[in-house]
This record gives structure tokens, C-alpha cells and sequence, in this order.
């Protein structure tokens, strides 16, 4: 209800203000034709003026759009395939050795530790791929700062576990594979946080955006209204 009342006095507040600064005796004392024209250009001024924030708010909303999705939702989907691709590697790590776990004999599966070998292989190709996507537009901040240490988890995890292990299945040897392989699931776990913390990050930023759309939605809003307001004085 208050809000409702200060509405309508909004108009007539303006008009006191204007009053008091003697512009209306002003306008009073013109002529018709010279008021119809003042009057005119006003209404021309509020409506250009509407219009340019409009317009302006428009293209701000239509950049902060292209932002999140570009810089933040296409990451999130590029950071989510490596994860599942690292993941994957260490599920076919662990079916390679399956079939010696559940044996009495301590050896591999030719057919299944090959299989492993190319699937981990093919997936770290395509995990270089994402990761250098990623770091093709620039990063700073906490967003840098978390890629640079999964960058170096990862560089441990592929030269000191992932990389021998594929060699240890080619050469079909258990032993080998399944100390890489318990290896890897270490190196995993110590990176697997950071890419998962990268991901929160675009999603924070994300979220940022979205405020700040909404703050410029407030400030456009108001403008609109008190210009709209003080013309409806004027033209009263």
C-alpha cells in the first residue's frame, strides 16, 4: 500500500518541485504554440532517452549471454569430459586386471589388456586435446592458479603412472600393471579434486554474471521510470 501511495504522488511531487523552481510560471508565460513545441521536444527526449537505455541494456545482456556461455558454460563441458575420460582410464586399468585377479594364474589377458591399452591411449589423446582447448583463452586469478596445479597433477599422473601402465599391458605384464595401475589411482585422486574445483569456479563466475545482469536491470528500470515520471509532470 505504501509503495502503492508513493506512486501516485510521485507525479505530483515532481510537480511541486517544478513549481517551486518557477519553471512553470515559465512555460505558463509562453505562448501555445512555443509550449506545444517545448512539450514536444521533451516527449521526443524521454522517448530517445527510454529508447538509448533500452538499447544499451539490451547489448549489455546480450554480452554477459555470450560471457557465460563462451567463457563459462562451454568450459564447464570441456573441464566434465576430462574428468569422465579420466575416469574411464582408470576403469579400464582395473578390467585389464580383472581377469588375473580372478585366475589362479598371475597374467594377462592379451586380448583384454590390448583393448585396455589402445581405449587409455586413445582417451589421454583426446584428454590433450580438451586441456589445450581449455587453455587456449587466457585464464587469471584463482582460475590460473587452479589450472597450472592440474596441469601438474596431470603431468605426474601420465609420466609416472599412466604412460608405463600402457606399456606394462603391451608387454602383458601383471605385476607391472597392476603397481602402475595402483599408482595411477593415487596420482588420480590427487588431481581429480583440482578439475573438479575448476568446474565449481565456472559456475561461481557464472552466477556472478547473472547478478550483475540483474543490478543493471534495477539501475535501467529506475532510470526508465523517474524519466517517465518527470515527463508526466512536465506535460501536466
Amino acid at each position: 500500500m505504501m509503495a502503492a501511495a508513493g506512486w501516485r504522488q510521485g507525479p505530483k511531487a515532481i510537480r511541486r518541485l517544478w513549481r517551486a523552481a518557477g519553471l512553470q510560471g515559465l512555460l505558463s508565460r509562453l505562448h501555445i504554440g512555443t509550449r506545444l513545441a517545448a512539450m514536444m521536444v521533451l516527449a521526443v527526449m524521454v522517448a530517445g532517452l527510454l529508447a538509448a537505455a533500452g538499447i544499451r541494456g539490451l547489448a549489455a545482456s546480450k554480452e554477459s549471454l555470450r560471457v557465460v556461455y563462451e567463457d563459462r558454460m562451454a568450459p564447464v563441458r570441456t573441464l566434465s569430459q576430462i574428468a569422465q575420460l579420466m575416469l574411464a582410464n582408470q576403469l579400464y586399468l582395473q578390467l585389464a586386471l580383472a581377469p588375473a585377479a580372478a585366475s589362479a594364474a598371475a597374467a594377462l589377458d592379451p586380448a583384454s589388456a590390448r583393448q585396455a591399452a589402445l581405449q587409455v591411449e586413445r582417451n589421454a589423446r583426446t584428454i590433450d586435446r580438451l586441456w589445450a582447448k581449455y587453455l587456449s583463452v587466457p585464464r587469471e586469478g584463482d582460475e590460473l592458479a587452479l589450472a597450472q596445479r592440474f596441469g601438474r597433477h596431470r603431468a605426474r599422473y601420465l609420466g609416472e603412472a599412466l604412460v608405463p601402465a600402457v606399456a606394462a599391458l603391451r608387454a602383458l605384464d601383471y605385476r607391472d600393471t597392476r603397481r602402475l595401475a595402483e599408482s595411477a589411482r593415487v596420482l588420480y585422486e590427487q588431481a581429480y579434486p583440482e578439475i573438479e574445483a575448476l568446474i565449481r569456479l565456472q559456475f561461481d563466475f557464472a552466477e556472478a554474471a547473472y547478478r550483475e545482469g540483474v543490478r543493471r536491470y534495477e539501475c535501467t528500470r529506475w532510470l526508465a521510470l523517474g524519466a517517465l515520471l518527470a515527463s508526466m509532470a512536465v506535460l501536466s
